[in-house]
């Protein structure tokens, strides 16, 4: 009886490894694993990468600077008379905040948002009725503070000028 039981115990080894077997085969005739851009793409991916940990050439040739810090309150005049005033904050490079945007018929609320590469500074101040976007590029490395924008309305075509810009950070 146990040499019966050995031998059922047996077979069922070999049928489980038979199976595995035979599961093993099936996956590698699956159609992903024939498609060589498939194949090509695991290959790359199995490709060891060049390691620049603790390199200081490597590190040295790239360096890692922050970006400028332009929070604060910002006041800024444009050549259509329009005068913008924007509490301005910053992460890393993004820009954003809220303002007033001054000009005829009057005052209007207005969000800002934007980035900060280099010494220039572009914003995109929007008042709260959707109804116009003053796109504004500024150069901050050297005084005074100027740029330029245009203006895009719904009911009128885009206008571009001149602005001028004051800054006190917080």
């Amino acid at each position: 009886m146990r040499s019966n039981m050995r031998c059922h115990r047996f077979i069922i080894v070999i049928g489980l490894m038979a199976l595995l077997v035979a599961q093993a085969g099936a996956q590698t005739s699956h159609y992903l694993a024939s498609d060589p851009a498939v194949r090509e793409m695991r290959e790359s991916l199995d490709m060891p990468r060049p390691s620049t940990a603790g390199d200081a050439a490597a590190s040295d040739s790239l360096p890692m600077t922050a970006p400028l810090n332009v929070s604060g309150i910002w006041h800024l005049e444009l050549t259509d008379g329009t005068s913008i005033d924007l509490a301005l904050n910053q992460s890393d490079d993004v820009l954003f905040g809220r303002g007033n945007v001054t000009a005829p018929p009057g005052l209007k609320q207005a969000a800002v948002s934007g980035m900060v590469s280099g010494s220039n500074l572009k914003l995109d101040v929007v008042p709260t009725d959707g109804m116009e976007l003053y796109a504004i590029s500024l150069d901050v490395s050297k005084l005074p503070l100027a740029g330029s924008y245009t203006r895009f309305g719904v009911y009128i075509e885009p206008q571009s000028g001149t602005a001028r810009a004051a800054w006190m950070p917080y």
